[in-house]
């Protein structure tokens, strides 16, 4: 993957600038990131490819001798979520907004947008199927 890790630097090359100004001890900023998400009290996680970013940090975490507070059993793909909601293989559809840049923040976006989309629409079609159910029992 060096061509795919060299392309996504170049693509984040202003956040990972900003990143690297006030560097602290990678132990101490997953343990920092591991309370965070207990205190918000989140739970489940979304991540583009199935187990790709829940392998990295299952790696990391190995490697630092941690434990990985994420379970993999609360780890959701979004293109599944997509192909399922939308029939659409691809693993994304146009939510008609466009995103300036191609990059992990605004992929980010983009990920929560469609899966806020796809809950939306399943709600809205599981509602019109329950009115229709009702007016066939009257």
């Amino acid at each position: 993957f060096p061509s795919h890790d060299r392309w996504w630097r170049e693509k984040n090359k202003e956040q990972i600038k900003e990143v690297l100004k006030n560097k602290i001890n990678i132990y101490k900023a997953f343990a920092e990131f591991f309370k965070w998400i207990k205190d918000i009290n989140v739970d489940i996680f979304f991540n583009r490819h199935t187990l790709a970013d829940y392998s990295w940090l299952e790696s990391v975490c190995d490697k630092l001798n941690m434990e990985n507070k994420i379970s993999y059993k609360r780890v959701f793909d979004v293109c599944s979520i997509i192909l399922f909601a939308k029939n659409e293989p691809k693993g994304y559809f146009d939510t008609g907004i466009k995103f300036d840049n191609h990059n992990a923040l605004s992929d980010c976006k983009r990920d929560a947008l469609q899966i806020a989309m796809c809950s939306y629409q399943e709600y809205a079609l599981m509602s019109h199927y329950l009115e229709n159910k009702k007016d066939e029992t009257k």
